[in-house]
């Protein structure tokens, strides 16, 4: 008995250690481990985003052996990519489509966030790790069945995590909005599945933004003390719309995008 729960250990610690995967520590990260699924809300067409999201997945992936399912919001035709073992050729095509196939540019399918996308499938070395891309018509409401059916598909104990514009990250409606994450709790009610939601919380810099019409815009720094580069932390309870922010002391705008 012994023997095989060492035998059992050591391919565990194998699967965990045998990660060759290069990424900055992110303070705060245990919200991520003690949350089934974790809702990141962004500004579009950030440098910064993408790189946060892939430390985020990285250290994630280095410290445990769970499944992990990444939701994107971008077109849907990306997922004839995802579903097929990586090839970065269909990746790119499909991703160019993507691109293409927005009315507007809005920042979503710039180039720093397909780096994301390949340098988070080549750490995924023991295929543990499933992408889905979301959106299409209504999807804040229509994306939830998918991204379940997706999660529900993979072994008990499989982590999520989601990377949207922070309006549809919000846990309460607005407006008569429902946000996917709203929709996303909505469903899963009765159900033991730890919902969480972060908003970005810039020190500063540029983002691209759609106002009137879609372009740079300059962001005042913050009069709070940044006391580390990236980091997540907890909102008072009822004191904001989501469970807390992630704060990144500067950001600046996605290449192909200036």
């Amino acid at each position: 008995m012994l023997t095989k729960l060492y035998v059992a250990f050591t391919f565990m610690f194998f699967l965990v250690s045998n990660v060759d995967a290069d990424c900055r520590p992110v303070s705060g990260l245990s919200f991520v481990e003690s949350s089934a699924v974790t809702v990141f809300g962004e500004y579009h067409g950030t440098k910064e985003v993408p790189e946060f999201f892939y430390d985020v997945v990285c250290n994630l992936y280095r410290e445990t052996t769970d499944p992990i399912l990444i939701g994107l919001e971008l077109e849907v035709l990306l997922n004839a990519a995802f579903q097929q073992p990586h090839d970065s050729i269909l990746l790119k095509e499909k991703f160019n489509e993507a691109r293409e196939s927005t009315p507007i540019i809005d920042g979503r399918a710039n180039l720093d966030t397909l780096k994301m996308i390949s340098k988070i499938l080549d750490i995924d070395k023991n295929n543990r790790i499933k992408f889905i891309a979301l959106a299409e018509e209504n999807w804040d409401q229509n994306a939830v069945i998918p991204f379940l059916d997706a999660y529900q598909s993979l072994v008990r104990g499989a982590r999520a995590l989601v990377l949207v514009g922070n309006m549809h990250a919000r846990k309460i409606n607005s407006g008569g909005y429902k946000t996917f994450t709203s929709n996303l709790i909505l469903a899963t009610e009765g159900i033991d599945l730890a919902v969480r939601s972060f908003d970005l919380l810039p020190g500063g810099g540029q983002a691209w933004m759609c106002l009137e019409e879609c372009g740079p815009v300059a962001l005042l720094p913050l009069a709070i003390s940044f006391d580390n580069t990236i980091g997540i932390e907890e909102c008072e309870v009822n004191k904001c719309d989501y469970d807390g922010v992630y704060m990144i002391k500067n950001i600046s705008i996605a290449d192909g995008l200036k």
